[in-house]
């Protein structure tokens, strides 16, 4: 596997099943021993890094590997194992700028200002949402003291005006992203103003978002609010 110094070129793409991959051109590590393949990206990382830091990873690491160098999975399959160059690669279902944002906490020297993350809702409750999954415990600790404190998620009474002006609550899918990553985390201050901004939206001039978090995602009892808060 071939890569520019530090695995920084982007542009070089790693075929797996006849599928084109963008390496990361920040964590495509050459001396990387376990690969992920997410959404359109090719990571290549350190077993030792990730099992130290995620029981999940460490129980991933742990699945004996088939010792032939050639594909034996499925690319598209999610969990699947497979083998490029020797190397094996698992194919993740999650979101490739989530997933590499995460990872920017756990390889050293990769997040220059940290600051950005308070200022990027979005990015910071996609960190959270990869973190609370593989139980990076003390990333997911970090992010949601980040969310409880970011004045668009948790305004006082004074900054509710401008948390609704910021335009994130004018997507629904940002809504929906905040009320399912509530429920999972049990962070209930961030449901109050995502509800009343889907409740208030009008749906036939709102266009579907192209993530698939969208209200049927929802719980029925959160989708019941939603309506009932309509009706008002």
């Amino acid at each position: 596997m071939n890569t520019g110094p530090n695995g920084t070129q982007s542009t070089i793409s790693l075929v797996v099943k006849d599928r084109p991959y963008t390496k990361h051109p920040r964590h495509w590590y050459e001396d990387g021993n376990f690969g992920f393949l997410v959404e359109d990206t090719a990571f290549l990382l350190h077993r030792s890094l990730l099992s130290g830091r995620s029981s999940v990873m460490a129980d991933l690491f742990s699945i004996p590997q088939n010792p032939s160098p050639e594909c034996d999975g499925t690319a598209n399959s999610p969990n699947s194992t497979l083998k490029v160059d020797g190397v094996p690669f698992v194919t993740l279902e999650d979101n490739a700028d989530d997933f590499a944002n995460t990872l920017n906490f756990i390889y050293p020297n990769t997040v220059s200002i940290l600051t950005d993350y308070d200022q990027n809702v979005i990015s910071l409750l996609g960190v959270v949402r990869v973190a609370r999954k593989y139980m990076f415990d003390d990333i997911q600790e970090w992010g949601v003291a980040r969310l409880l404190s970011n004045p668009v998620l948790v305004p006082d009474k004074d900054g509710l005006k401008t948390a609704l002006q910021e335009g994130l609550y004018s997507h629904p899918d940002f809504c929906v992203k905040v009320i399912l990553l509530s429920r999972e985390c049990d962070l209930p201050q961030l449901l109050p103003l995502a509800f009343y901004a889907l409740a208030m939206t009008e749906w036939g001039n709102t266009p579907l978002p192209k993530d698939p978090l969208y209200l049927d995602q929802l719980a029925d009892e959160d989708r019941r609010r939603i309506h009932e808060g309509q009706g008002l």
